[in-house]
């Protein structure tokens, strides 16, 4: 469960709502309670992410269950994401993105790795969607994992 800060339409009040969906910040989305409650006429904008412990204790919180665009969203709207500048180091396999919202990724190839420019960028991107929280390793893992062993069965059965 992750916790966002909102911002609703033409209301400069900032609401934290949990979720177990990837939201991307700067986007607007129509949202949908856990008690099925739809703010159709709301749009709301997600403004960042915030750490439980930074969540009042006593505070109730509604969940996002279900989301969908708003209609007015922007298709370059939905690349939340824009690189101002990048800087590599070829000889360390360091690529360091900076962003137009002014936070930076770091991206190290591993030493048994070929560097590679193209995928320093991507993974810079990765990262950034997943916050930097290691998140991504594991997602990665999973499917490398699972495409393996699809190829391993069509082998066999060959």
């Amino acid at each position: 469960m992750r916790y966002v800060r909102v911002r609703f339409q033409n209301n400069p009040r900032l609401y934290t709502y949990k979720t177990k969906l990837d939201l991307i910040e700067g986007v607007q989305y129509h949202i949908k309670n856990e008690h099925g409650y739809d703010y159709r006429d709301a749009v709301v904008t997600v403004v960042d992410y915030v750490k439980k412990a930074d969540v009042q204790k006593d505070l109730k919180i509604c969940e996002i269950t279900s989301v969908r665009f708003a209609k007015d969203q922007q298709v370059k709207d939905l690349v939340p994401y824009e690189i101002k500048n990048v800087y590599e180091n070829i000889y360390k396999g360091v690529t360091t993105v900076l962003w137009t919202d002014g936070t930076v990724t770091t991206v190290k190839c591993h030493e048994s790795d070929r560097w590679d420019r193209e995928k320093a960028i991507a993974m810079a991107f990765v990262k950034k969607y997943y916050h930097s929280t290691g998140k991504h390793n594991r997602e990665i893992a999973k499917w490398v994992g699972i495409l393996e062993d699809r190829a391993l069965k069509t082998l066999n059965f060959l």
